[in-house]
């Protein structure tokens, strides 16, 4: 990208086990073409979840969402609902982009809970990859026992869309890294 006259190139890192390897690549990157400056950031833009369902709820302007819309989106936020790996935003976004890939009627059928395998080794502070697969051996975790349709897949999307707008904006128009 930085071939065709990009200065400033924003990773967006759609999964957090990404992190790591994602800092390693920009930083051999900038070691390699110190005229570009390369950037990342989460999907979440650093916010919440259940602050983002809970603005979404409250956000009257957003008017194609239903009374009961907005009552799922508070009910997931009371229950303090687990996000996470195949959780309510990720179903949104490809429910919205993609909705022949989800299967609504299938959320619940498998727990996206965790089994807690290895908490022992997080309580002497010891990672491994493994623990992940180890806790969520159906490879989400989240709640399952949310309500997610066409208008909150759309209000969710878009919040996290306008969160991307933000981002982008701010770098095109920032001096600092010139």
């Amino acid at each position: 990208i930085y071939r065709n006259g990009f200065k400033k190139i924003l990773f967006l890192n759609g999964h957090g086990g990404n992190t790591d390897m994602l800092g390693m690549f920009t930083r051999g990157m900038l070691q390699e073409n110190p005229n570009v400056m390369l950037f990342r950031c989460g999907t979440s833009g650093g916010e919440k979840a259940h602050d983002v369902y809970a603005n979404i709820a409250a956000d009257y302007t957003i008017d194609y969402l239903t009374e009961e819309d907005r009552e799922a989106l508070r009910d997931f936020v009371a229950k303090k609902k687990q996000g996470g790996h195949g959780c309510l935003m990720e179903t949104a976004w490809l429910y919205h982009y993609a909705p022949e890939t989800v299967r609504i009627d299938r959320i619940a059928d498998e727990s996206g809970l965790s089994v807690h395998r290895f908490d022992e080794f997080s309580k002497h502070k010891i990672s491994t990859h493994f623990a992940w697969m180890g806790d969520y051996p159906n490879s989400y975790t989240a709640s399952n026992d949310y309500v997610i349709n066409e208008r909150i897949a759309r209000a969710i999307t878009e919040y996290y869309e306008n969160l991307l707008v933000d981002k982008l904006t701010f770098l095109k128009n920032e001096t600092i890294s010139d």
